[in-house]
Formats: C-alpha cells, sequence, structure tokens
C-alpha cells in the first residue's frame, strides 16, 4: 500500500487530460516506453494488445503545449508509428477502491479549482508532500522555510478546498485482479451521460471519464480472470441498448504510474 498526495491537477493550471493510444515498429515498444517515461508531462504508460501497442497518459497547461509535445516530442521518437489522441474532458467516476463500491471523484470542479489562486508557499508545500505524504507539519515547514503555524493553517485550507488530498494506492495484482483493461465505448446520440453513469456504478471500473474522438466514452476496469473480464463484457456492455460498440484493450504491463504534478 502506498500513500499519495494527489493534487487536482486543474488547481495548478493542467487543464487539459489527453489519453494516447501509440502503435509502435514491431518489436521496439521497450525502446519506445523508455522514452516515453522520461517526459515530465507523461503521468502514465502500459503496454497493452489490441488496438494501440501502448497507451499513455499526459497533462497539459495549453492546447499549444500539447500540440508541441506531439509534434516535437512524440514526433521525434522514430519508432512510432502512428498514434491517435483522445481528450478526456469530463470525470464521471475515478477511485482507487477495490471493496467499496463509492467512488473517490474529484470534488471541485475545473472552473471552480482553476480560481483557487495559489500561492508559492501552497506550490512549496504541495511539491514536498507529493515527496513525501506522510511528513508532519514541523518537517514541511523546515523544509520550505517556513512558519510551522503558518503552513498548518494553509495545508488546511488546501484540505478544505480539496486542492490536495491523500489516498492509498494499492497494487491490484496482490488484490488478486489479474487483468486490467481500457475500454473505449461508442455510443447512440444523447446517451452519453446515461450509459457514462451506468459504468460508473459497477464495482469493477476505476475510471469512467468522457473523451473526444470516435469513441465518447473511456473506462478502465480490474477483474480477477478472463471468464469474470468476459461476463462484464457479455453481461454488461453488450446489454446496454446504447451502446453501439466497444473496444476492450487489455492492458499487459504498467511501465509508468506517477500521481505527482510538481515535484
Amino acid at each position: 500500500v502506498t500513500v499519495s498526495a494527489v493534487a487536482n491537477r486543474a488547481s495548478l493550471g493542467f487543464n487539459l487530460l489527453f489519453l494516447i493510444g501509440i502503435n509502435v515498429r514491431s518489436g521496439k515498444s521497450k525502446v519506445v516506453t523508455d522514452q516515453l517515461v522520461s517526459f515530465e508531462s507523461i503521468k502514465a504508460v502500459v503496454v497493452t494488445t489490441g488496438r494501440y501497442n501502448l497507451i499513455a497518459w499526459a497533462v497539459f497547461r495549453s492546447y499549444s503545449e500539447f500540440m508541441h509535445f506531439v509534434s516535437r516530442d512524440l514526433g521525434g521518437i522514430p519508432d512510432v508509428m502512428g498514434i491517435e489522441t483522445n481528450l478526456l474532458f469530463v470525470r464521471v467516476k475515478k477511485t482507487w477502491r477495490y471493496f467499496t463500491p463509492e467512488a473517490d471523484v474529484e470534488i471541485a470542479s475545473e472552473a471552480d479549482a482553476s480560481q483557487s489562486g495559489l500561492s508559492q508557499l501552497h506550490l512549496s508545500m504541495i511539491k514536498e508532500l507529493e515527496l513525501a505524504p506522510r511528513q508532519n507539519m514541523t518537517d514541511l515547514a523546515e523544509k520550505i522555510g517556513s512558519n510551522r503555524w503558518l503552513v498548518a493553517r494553509e495545508f488546511k485550507k488546501l484540505l478544505d478546498n480539496d486542492t490536495i488530498r491523500f489516498v492509498s494506492i494499492v497494487d491490484p495484482l496482490a488484490l488478486g485482479y489479474n487483468f486490467r483493461s481500457v475500454i473505449l465505448v461508442k455510443v447512440t446520440p444523447g446517451a452519453v451521460y446515461t450509459v457514462a453513469d451506468e459504468l460508473a456504478r459497477h464495482q469493477t471500473t476505476m475510471n469512467v471519464e468522457l473523451i473526444t474522438g470516435e469513441f465518447q466514452i473511456f473506462t478502465s476496469a480490474v477483474f480477477q480472470d478472463i471468464p469474470q473480464m468476459s461476463g462484464f463484457l457479455s453481461n454488461t456492455l453488450d446489454r446496454i441498448p446504447e451502446i453501439v460498440r466497444y473496444d476492450a484493450i487489455p492492458i499487459v504491463k504498467w511501465i509508468k504510474y506517477s500521481t505527482r504534478m510538481l515535484s
């Protein structure tokens, strides 16, 4: 179990989150992932089978920053043969829980968070808490060169306005969830929220987000075995009439996963 300090990315100015599907030259996945994990904007990378060879999640402050990344950074990797980008623009569900159905949804909206007016003291606190989330206020104040009482007061503000929260992250493999999958869902016009809400109610789904592109919904899910995954696809997705089609993309291996925004 890892305890992490998770900052609201929008409150830090990272308003854009992209899901990037990547296809690479045969036999070059390792070469490409080694380069992907070095990019600060990329927060997660997985090896997959099916539609993509790799999937990455990346955050950006602006569209120009995103385009610069695509053209300069991804475009500079010779073994990348093609990419598909999807903007994740509405979070319906995000949880790290495996045994309780409630979702740890982002409580503050991006519009509210963008007006949070964080000071340099706040940013320094968040950065240090990302590195050592279990530290006490005395140690935190000493590291950033500030008064303990001031740091304690501002820490409470960060918690109260949902700028930062602390979560326990468990390796699903340790809990017997041996199969993980990304699922892209295409639905009939007008049914996006209805289907997304229905998917979010399932305990097996960890993320449900609305996206741009060919598909309208992205979800990630965990399963104990292949029959359970097959059952979810046939007994859940296949029985939702508003779903036009879906593409289940099994995750073979996690290469990178980081909740850090500043450190």
